[in-house]
């Protein structure tokens, strides 16, 4: 497999909004970074893969886990997200994301509050997403796409 593209998330998040008109994008944007994949084939893979997928809108968690299955197969983990157990979830978003980057390689956190949920990327090491390092929202799962023995 050849290293995946690194976009920066002012890049993909300009492409999303004003190239394709999307919005509510944050899944597609993650998966953008984590495959390398330009906003156009991420866009291209969810509608092909993703049931009930809607440009414009957001995807659940068991829409998630399809998106990157049709990318990933099975070598990928999902910590929490009512799938399983999970370290990460309930946690502050802060403190997970910390030890994220320290163990390095490819992840993305899903968050949760009352209103909304939201999709950030973590690669190498650096979050490529608007949201704040020291956030305080609560982790609802984590997917895992590199050093999947430990």
């Amino acid at each position: 497999m050849r290293k995946p593209k690194k976009r920066s998330y002012n890049q993909l998040d300009r492409v999303f909004k004003e190239v394709h008109g999307d919005h509510n994008y944050c899944t597609r944007l993650a998966f953008s970074v984590i495959t390398g994949k330009s906003a156009g084939k991420a866009i291209a893979i969810a509608k092909r893969y993703v049931d009930g997928f809607k440009l414009g809108e957001g995807l659940h968690m068991s829409q998630i886990r399809d998106y990157f299955e049709a990318e990933f197969g099975d070598d990928f983990k999902i910590h929490g997200g009512g799938f399983n157990n999970s370290a990460y979830e309930g946690r502050q978003f802060a403190t997970v994301a910390r030890e994220l980057q320290a163990a390095g390689g490819r992840w993305v956190i899903t968050v949760a509050n009352s209103k909304n949920g939201h999709a950030i990327a973590i690669r190498d090491g650096e979050i490529v997403d608007f949201t704040a390092a020291d956030s305080k929202r609560k982790v609802y799962a984590v997917l895992q796409f590199d050093n999947l023995s430990g």
